[in-house]
């Protein structure tokens, strides 16, 4: 992640801890939290594998502190926050600060979460969707119909500068990814320069361009993980990534292969062995 901020141009400041170099949010309880809120002789299977909703609020009183003393010691002061929606002490340091704070959601809106989730924080002042208005997904369940049925949500697009430096399969270097080996990735499909003359002609020649791409979730982190509570709601809790989106893709191949209307650019992720078991590649697909 590092490097995807600094490419941007903006410097990179992690969260600290107290007595600890880990810097990040919290996967799991550390021994302080341990030492802190785990009753003696509880089993370590009881606390080892906490859902993040429980372990973002010690997250918080964690890092809380040293967030404040970093961001009134920036030169100049900060005027506005910028946060993940998963991210609520965000909110409470603009709070603290009398700093706006201003959600960022990368997903098509909160209607994404069909039910709704307790770690969904959206700003009072106004949440930045990376969406069309036509795309939008706004609050639909109960849950966020009550806590921010009322909250502003402006679409601002995919946000897409090109002369803005990036990072292409930022997510290499992640643990789920290091286990693998990148030479076993077929050349033609490695990240890199797009085909544009050959896009730009089939275009010409009136084939519609269909660009599919699952995100960071499924092909990365959780590629040979269960999604787990996470998809309960919609089935999908007891598939990983890997299975989700080979099934997905397949689908593609079905659906689109061979059909001389459509030039499908399809994003694969960065590990190995995405394409493993999967029927050939159709003559109108472009793999990266």
């Amino acid at each position: 992640m590092r490097e995807v901020v600094e490419a941007a141009g903006a410097a990179w400041r992690p969260l600290r801890y107290p007595d600890s170099d880990f810097t990040g949010t919290l996967k799991t309880l550390d021994a302080a939290g341990i030492a802190k809120y785990v009753p003696e002789g509880t089993p370590a299977k009881d606390y080892e594998d906490l859902p993040m909703p429980l372990l973002l609020p010690y997250t918080a009183e964690r890092v809380l502190p040293a967030l404040l003393d970093d961001l009134r010691a920036l030169k100049p002061a900060p005027t506005v926050i910028v946060h993940d929606p998963f991210i609520a002490f965000a909110l409470m340091a603009g709070h603290v600060l009398d700093v706006p704070a201003i959600t960022f959601l990368t997903m098509p809106g909160p209607g994404t979460f069909i039910k709704g989730i307790v770690m969904e924080h959206y700003s009072p002042l106004m949440t930045l969707v990376t969406t069309a208005k036509e795309l939008f997904a706004p609050p639909v369940s109960a849950r966020q119909l009550q806590r921010f049925g009322s909250a502003p949500f402006r679409c601002v697009g995919p946000l897409i500068d090109a002369s803005v430096q990036r990072l292409r399969n930022a997510n290499i270097g992640h643990k789920a990814a290091e286990a693998t080996d990148a030479a076993q990735v077929p050349t033609d499909f490695k990240s890199g320069t797009l085909p544009w003359a050959h896009i730009d002609e089939q275009l010409a020649a009136g084939r519609k361009l269909v660009f599919v791409s699952l995100g960071t979730v499924a092909t990365a982190n959780r590629w040979n993980i269960t999604f787990g509570d996470f998809a309960r709601s919609n089935g999908l809790a007891d598939l990983n990534g890997r299975e989700f989106c080979q099934h997905v893709w397949r689908v593609c191949y079905e659906a689109l292969g061979g059909d001389d209307r459509f030039l499908v650019v399809m994003s694969l992720g960065s590990m190995p062995d995405a394409l493993d078991g999967l029927p050939d590649v159709p003559e109108n697909f472009i793999l990266r």
